[in-house]
Protein backbone atom coordinates (compact mmCIF):
# COMPACT_ATOMS: atom_id res chain seq x y z
CA UNK A 1 0.00 0.00 0.00
CA UNK A 2 1.31 3.44 -0.96
CA UNK A 3 -0.11 6.73 0.32
CA UNK A 4 0.41 10.51 0.43
CA UNK A 5 -0.12 12.87 3.32
CA UNK A 6 -0.56 16.63 3.30
CA UNK A 7 0.23 17.57 6.85
CA UNK A 8 -1.63 14.89 8.78
CA UNK A 9 -4.37 14.40 6.17
CA UNK A 10 -4.43 11.42 3.82
CA UNK A 11 -4.83 12.71 0.22
CA UNK A 12 -4.12 9.61 -1.90
CA UNK A 13 -3.86 5.87 -1.35
CA UNK A 14 -3.01 3.00 -3.71
CA UNK A 15 -3.28 -0.74 -3.14
CA UNK A 16 -1.08 -2.84 -5.45
CA UNK A 17 -1.44 -6.58 -5.90
CA UNK A 18 -4.95 -7.94 -5.42
CA UNK A 19 -6.51 -4.65 -4.33
CA UNK A 20 -9.82 -4.90 -2.52
CA UNK A 21 -11.91 -1.85 -1.57
CA UNK A 22 -15.30 -2.07 0.15
CA UNK A 23 -18.07 0.29 1.15
CA UNK A 24 -21.59 -0.33 2.45
CA UNK A 25 -22.86 -0.57 -1.16
CA UNK A 26 -19.92 -1.66 -3.35
CA UNK A 27 -16.91 -3.96 -3.50
CA UNK A 28 -14.11 -3.20 -5.99
CA UNK A 29 -11.33 -5.69 -6.73
CA UNK A 30 -8.40 -5.28 -9.16
CA UNK A 31 -4.62 -5.67 -9.38
CA UNK A 32 -4.29 -1.98 -8.48
CA UNK A 33 -6.78 0.43 -6.90
CA UNK A 34 -6.06 4.11 -6.19
CA UNK A 35 -8.21 6.75 -4.48
CA UNK A 36 -7.95 10.54 -4.30
CA UNK A 37 -9.13 11.81 -0.93
CA UNK A 38 -10.26 15.32 0.09
CA UNK A 39 -11.70 16.35 3.46
CA UNK A 40 -11.39 12.71 4.58
CA UNK A 41 -13.70 11.49 1.80
CA UNK A 42 -12.96 9.56 -1.38
CA UNK A 43 -13.66 11.87 -4.32
CA UNK A 44 -12.17 9.87 -7.21
CA UNK A 45 -10.90 6.36 -7.79
CA UNK A 46 -9.21 4.28 -10.46
CA UNK A 47 -8.64 0.55 -10.80
CA UNK A 48 -6.75 -1.50 -13.35
CA UNK A 49 -5.06 -4.85 -13.79
CA UNK A 50 -3.89 -7.63 -16.05
CA UNK A 51 -4.18 -10.72 -13.87
CA UNK A 52 -7.14 -9.34 -11.88
CA UNK A 53 -9.27 -7.05 -14.04
CA UNK A 54 -11.38 -4.50 -12.18
CA UNK A 55 -14.65 -5.94 -10.94
CA UNK A 56 -17.07 -3.56 -9.18
CA UNK A 57 -20.09 -5.19 -7.51
CA UNK A 58 -23.09 -4.00 -5.55
CA UNK A 59 -26.25 -5.86 -4.64
CA UNK A 60 -27.90 -4.43 -7.79
CA UNK A 61 -25.14 -3.95 -10.41
CA UNK A 62 -21.72 -5.07 -11.58
CA UNK A 63 -19.14 -3.55 -13.92
CA UNK A 64 -16.08 -5.31 -15.30
CA UNK A 65 -13.49 -3.73 -17.61
CA UNK A 66 -9.75 -3.45 -18.28
CA UNK A 67 -9.75 -0.25 -16.19
CA UNK A 68 -12.37 1.60 -14.16
CA UNK A 69 -12.66 5.21 -12.99
CA UNK A 70 -15.08 6.40 -10.29
CA UNK A 71 -16.33 9.88 -9.42
CA UNK A 72 -17.63 10.04 -5.86
CA UNK A 73 -18.26 13.63 -4.78
CA UNK A 74 -19.47 13.79 -1.15
CA UNK A 75 -18.58 10.09 -0.99
CA UNK A 76 -21.60 9.26 -3.22
CA UNK A 77 -21.04 7.30 -6.43
CA UNK A 78 -22.00 9.69 -9.25
CA UNK A 79 -20.28 8.12 -12.26
CA UNK A 80 -18.37 4.92 -13.05
CA UNK A 81 -16.46 4.58 -16.32
CA UNK A 82 -15.14 1.31 -17.72
CA UNK A 83 -12.55 1.16 -20.50
CA UNK A 84 -11.61 -1.86 -22.58
CA UNK A 85 -14.14 -4.70 -22.93
CA UNK A 86 -16.47 -3.05 -20.40
CA UNK A 87 -19.68 -4.81 -19.34
CA UNK A 88 -22.32 -3.74 -16.80
CA UNK A 89 -24.93 -6.20 -15.56
CA UNK A 90 -28.10 -6.03 -13.51
CA UNK A 91 -28.42 -8.34 -10.52
CA UNK A 92 -31.80 -9.73 -11.58
CA UNK A 93 -31.67 -12.67 -13.99
CA UNK A 94 -33.76 -12.84 -17.12
CA UNK A 95 -35.82 -15.79 -18.35
CA UNK A 96 -32.89 -17.80 -19.65
CA UNK A 97 -30.83 -17.36 -16.48
CA UNK A 98 -28.57 -14.65 -17.93
CA UNK A 99 -28.52 -11.16 -16.42
CA UNK A 100 -29.54 -8.07 -18.41
CA UNK A 101 -26.35 -6.34 -19.56
CA UNK A 102 -24.82 -3.52 -21.62
CA UNK A 103 -21.25 -3.61 -22.95
CA UNK A 104 -18.82 -1.88 -25.26
CA UNK A 105 -15.25 -0.72 -25.74
CA UNK A 106 -16.07 1.98 -23.18
CA UNK A 107 -19.00 2.31 -20.82
CA UNK A 108 -20.22 5.19 -18.65
CA UNK A 109 -22.68 4.48 -15.82
CA UNK A 110 -24.35 7.44 -14.12
CA UNK A 111 -26.08 7.29 -10.74
CA UNK A 112 -28.47 9.54 -8.83
CA UNK A 113 -30.27 9.53 -5.48
CA UNK A 114 -34.02 8.94 -5.15
CA UNK A 115 -36.22 10.93 -2.78
CA UNK A 116 -35.90 8.01 -0.35
CA UNK A 117 -32.09 8.28 -0.44
CA UNK A 118 -31.47 5.16 -2.55
CA UNK A 119 -28.63 5.30 -5.13
CA UNK A 120 -29.92 4.17 -8.53
CA UNK A 121 -28.41 3.68 -11.95
CA UNK A 122 -29.95 6.32 -14.25
CA UNK A 123 -28.00 5.93 -17.51
CA UNK A 124 -25.59 3.57 -19.27
CA UNK A 125 -23.72 4.81 -22.36
CA UNK A 126 -21.72 2.15 -24.26
CA UNK A 127 -19.53 3.07 -27.24
CA UNK A 128 -17.52 1.11 -29.76
CA UNK A 129 -18.85 -2.38 -30.49
CA UNK A 130 -21.71 -1.53 -28.14
CA UNK A 131 -24.34 -4.14 -27.37
CA UNK A 132 -27.19 -4.78 -24.96
CA UNK A 133 -29.24 -7.77 -23.81
CA UNK A 134 -32.32 -7.07 -21.74
CA UNK A 135 -35.90 -7.98 -20.92
CA UNK A 136 -38.70 -5.82 -22.20
CA UNK A 137 -41.45 -5.57 -19.60
CA UNK A 138 -45.10 -4.91 -20.39
CA UNK A 139 -46.75 -1.71 -19.16
CA UNK A 140 -47.80 -3.45 -15.95
CA UNK A 141 -44.07 -3.80 -15.08
CA UNK A 142 -44.59 -7.41 -14.07
CA UNK A 143 -44.96 -9.34 -17.33
CA UNK A 144 -42.20 -9.97 -19.87
CA UNK A 145 -43.18 -8.78 -23.32
CA UNK A 146 -39.94 -9.96 -24.92
CA UNK A 147 -36.16 -10.27 -24.92
CA UNK A 148 -33.95 -7.92 -26.90
CA UNK A 149 -30.34 -8.18 -28.08
CA UNK A 150 -29.11 -5.05 -29.87
CA UNK A 151 -25.75 -3.84 -31.13
CA UNK A 152 -24.34 -0.76 -32.78
CA UNK A 153 -21.63 1.89 -32.49
CA UNK A 154 -23.38 3.29 -29.41
CA UNK A 155 -26.06 2.00 -27.03
CA UNK A 156 -27.62 4.38 -24.51
CA UNK A 157 -29.95 2.94 -21.86
CA UNK A 158 -31.90 5.10 -19.40
CA UNK A 159 -33.37 3.75 -16.17
CA UNK A 160 -36.02 4.61 -13.61
CA UNK A 161 -36.79 3.13 -10.21
CA UNK A 162 -38.51 0.15 -11.87
CA UNK A 163 -35.73 -0.62 -14.38
CA UNK A 164 -35.08 0.09 -18.06
CA UNK A 165 -37.05 3.02 -19.48
CA UNK A 166 -35.52 3.25 -22.93
CA UNK A 167 -32.66 1.83 -24.99
CA UNK A 168 -31.38 3.72 -28.02
CA UNK A 169 -28.99 2.15 -30.55
CA UNK A 170 -26.96 4.41 -32.86
CA UNK A 171 -24.73 3.70 -35.87
CA UNK A 172 -24.96 0.42 -37.77
CA UNK A 173 -27.60 -0.86 -35.39
CA UNK A 174 -29.07 -4.33 -35.61
CA UNK A 175 -30.44 -6.93 -33.24
CA UNK A 176 -33.00 -9.56 -32.40
CA UNK A 177 -36.28 -9.25 -30.51
CA UNK A 178 -37.90 -12.43 -29.18
CA UNK A 179 -41.43 -12.74 -27.81
CA UNK A 180 -41.87 -15.25 -24.96
CA UNK A 181 -43.90 -18.44 -25.48
CA UNK A 182 -45.99 -17.73 -22.43
CA UNK A 183 -46.54 -14.97 -19.92
CA UNK A 184 -43.53 -14.72 -17.62
CA UNK A 185 -42.61 -12.39 -14.81
CA UNK A 186 -40.12 -9.52 -15.07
Amino acid sequence: VAFRLTGRDLTWVEARGRGDARSNDWRLTADTIAFDIASRQIVHGTAWGDSLRPDARSTRYTMRADSVALDTPDQQLKEMRGYGAAVATAARDSLDGHPDWVGGDSLVAQFDTTGAGLRLLTRLDARGQARAYYRVCAEDGKTIAGLNYSRGKRVVATFGEKGVRRVRVEGQGDGVYLEPDSTASC
